[in-house]
């Protein structure tokens, strides 16, 4: 079960207490007889004693603002960050390259690229195919063709080729909607 801080408690009972308040002077009343209600005597009386010193823009603070210097055993613990040993990491120096070798000028002659890729999933994971298909992108932002027609690619290596970090800022991506094999062709 979760501790729940005191303090909070009493700030949420005497956001309740004000909005009960609110909706009951809103909603029309009835004429009553003889009875006259005491005038209030200001949000302090209604407060635990404890938070009785909290001015107005204090307890109409967002709870989150309440919780940022709550004690540490009320506060939420933090799970620590935790490596996923199956992550593809792309080092930034290698989309850099890729990067500059797509922002300089085209060429002017027409350059059409035809590549069949199949087999570069098949050694070393997630990460050697992440590593081959930068190689690839890295080679055809060199060379800059007008069209480069890839044949066999697999649904992580698109992922992969068309992210705007690597050529989709720069080429245009077309694939047929449903692929008759678990690979484009």
């Amino acid at each position: 079960m979760r501790k729940v801080d005191p303090q909070l408690q009493a700030v949420r009972a005497a956001a309740q207490q004000r909005f009960l308040a609110q909706k009951a002077s809103a909603a029309p009343q009835a004429p009553q007889a003889a009875v006259a209600p005491s005038p209030p005597s200001g949000p302090s009386s209604t407060l635990p004693p404890h938070l009785a010193h909290l001015t107005p823009e204090q307890l109409n603070a967002p709870i989150g603002s309440l919780l940022s210097d709550a004690p540490p055993e009320y506060r939420a613990a933090k799970k620590p960050r935790v490596a996923d040993p199956n992550a593809i990491v792309i080092s930034k120096d290698r989309t850099a390259e890729i990067a500059t070798a797509l922002a300089k000028p085209a060429p002017t002659e027409l350059r059409i690229l035809t590549w069949n890729i199949d087999g570069l999933d098949e050694v070393g994971g997630g990460q050697a195919l992440a590593q081959r298909m930068l190689s690839i992108a890295r080679d055809i932002a060199r060379h800059r063709p007008l069209a480069a027609l890839l044949q066999e690619v697999i649904p992580p290596a698109l992922e992969l080729l068309s992210s705007d970090k690597v050529l989709g800022s720069a080429y245009e991506v077309v694939v047929p909607q449903n692929p008759p094999l678990p690979y484009y062709v």
